[in-house]
């Protein structure tokens, strides 16, 4: 997302990393085309550079593929672990299409947790992301299970893990990127940084953030180690949960809050279509990471999302209802 600092420079910024149930890899792809379509119907002429294509779709679908051919059984399946209620079927039938546009032998079943019942050469999260889809011990043992068994998953626990609030402000800690990337392109990469700081331990550091927040709170965003959108804490909110001494303050991190440049658009829903005078956009990357233990088979980029909500709202989550699907449009 692009940052305004107190120079009023214009900054690239990370805001997270999603490791599981990363969606809208389906319908990414499909928007540059149509939004392409509307604009040369208004009569303004766009090139593919200035409305990118993003290869999303290609790329999940690629990624299932490899790791299906990985597994080395063909008759074995790739499974796609949905909620009970899905709403976000559309999204996932179009990965799903595509991997089986790509190699027809794969056969593609979608199950709950704890209905898998068949072998799986790929098991597919788009849920287990919460605490609330574990409704029983059958989801945990189920959850075990894929754990301990051959099956590719998408993601394991680490992986998933790896995703966590916590793990990414760890990453920004001195040093620590520095391990896995070195000097040179570690320094590139924490150009990107928001300020993130431990509520689960002290430095001068910390304490100097936790004051200014309790001063500022509209400058920052209070993160626990949840998924799926409206979890966070904004504004009156951060100021009431840093000044309560409390033990559930300790799964929390405290972050910048970014403040992204605004730009007027158009909102598309099933029944209206508004004029939206002030938003702001976020850009997802999506990337295909295939591994045997520590042997990476497969590491790439593969398209991208851009994400659009109205200036005053906290969230910018689609699926949660606070934000929309948009494109990129480069001058």
């Amino acid at each position: 997302m692009l940052h305004r600092d107190q120079g009023r420079d214009l900054l690239l910024r990370q805001i997270e990393i999603n490791t599981i149930s990363v969606s809208f890899g389906g319908m990414a792809q499909t928007m540059d085309q149509f939004h392409s379509y509307v604009l040369k119907q208004c009569g303004c002429e766009v090139t593919e550079k200035q409305v990118p294509k993003s290869l999303s779709l290609d790329g999940m679908a690629m990624g299932l593929l490899e790791a299906w051919k990985k597994y080395g059984n063909p008759r074995a399946t790739v499974v796609f672990i949905v909620m009970s209620n899905e709403r976000n079927i559309f999204d996932q039938r179009l990965v799903e299409w595509r991997l089986q546009e790509m190699d027809p032998r794969v056969r593609v079943v979608r199950h709950t947790l704890s209905h898998v019942a068949e072998e799986a050469a790929v098991v597919y999260f788009r849920s287990a992301y919460m605490p609330a889809h574990y409704t029983s011990d059958k989801d945990w043992e189920a959850r075990l299970l894929i754990e301990r068994s051959r099956t590719v998953k998408c993601p394991s626990v680490g992986l998933q893990l790896a995703g966590s609030k916590k793990v990414q402000q760890v990453l920004t800690q001195p040093g620590v990127v520095e391990r896995y990337l070195g000097q040179e392109r570690a320094a590139l990469l924490r150009t990107t940084f928001a300020g993130q700081y431990a509520l689960d331990e002290e430095s001068d550091e910390q304490r100097r953030a936790v004051s200014h927040a309790t001063e500022c709170p509209d400058l920052y965003v209070m993160k626990p180690q949840r998924e799926g959108g409206g979890n966070n804490l904004y504004g009156e909110r951060v100021r009431t949960a840093l000044c309560q001494d409390c033990p559930q303050l300790k799964a929390f991190v405290l972050m910048e809050r970014l403040n992204p440049p605004c730009h007027s658009n158009w909102r598309l829903d099933a029944k209206t279509f508004t004029a939206c005078p002030c938003t702001v956009g976020e850009l997802g990357v999506f990337g295909v990471l295939l591994t045997e233990g520590e042997t990476q088979l497969l590491n790439c980029q593969m398209g991208h999302l851009m994400r659009n909500k109205a200036v005053d709202a906290d969230e910018a989550g689609v699926a949660a209802g606070f934000g929309g699907l948009g494109s990129l449009l480069l001058q």
